[in-house]
Formats: structure tokens, C-alpha cells, sequence
């Protein structure tokens, strides 16, 4: 597996809350394309989250 490190300039409930918003998924998890749908209550058990599996490079915004 590999292995990075990042220095995060942010609180930790900053972080817990960005981790808990389901439709940012994508922005911490890499092969992510997007977010289809998200359970109000994730990241609880039996929360569901649907996503797309890609990569967005090469996208154009």
C-alpha cells in the first residue's frame, strides 16, 4: 500500500466535519469521480453512499 504524508493546516473538527460530509467524499478519497448520492446521516453505521469510480484528471471545469 502506498503511503503519503500532508501537513493540514485546519482544526480538527474542520477536518471531522469535511470526513462527515458525505457528497465531499471524492476530495479525500483518490479513484473517486463523484459523489452520486449520500445518506444524510454519514458516515453512521448503515449510511449509504453512492460514487462514481474514475479519475478526474484531465477534467475541465
Amino acid at each position: 500500500m502506498a503511503r503519503s504524508r500532508r501537513l493540514i493546516l485546519s482544526s480538527p473538527s474542520e477536518v471531522r466535519r469535511l470526513l462527515c460530509d458525505g457528497h465531499r467524499y471524492g476530495e479525500w478519497v483518490t479513484g473517486n469521480r463523484q459523489v452520486l448520492a449520500a445518506d444524510p446521516h454519514w458516515p453512521e453505521v448503515g449510511a449509504r453512499l453512492a460514487d462514481e469510480a474514475g479519475s478526474n484528471r484531465g477534467a475541465r471545469a
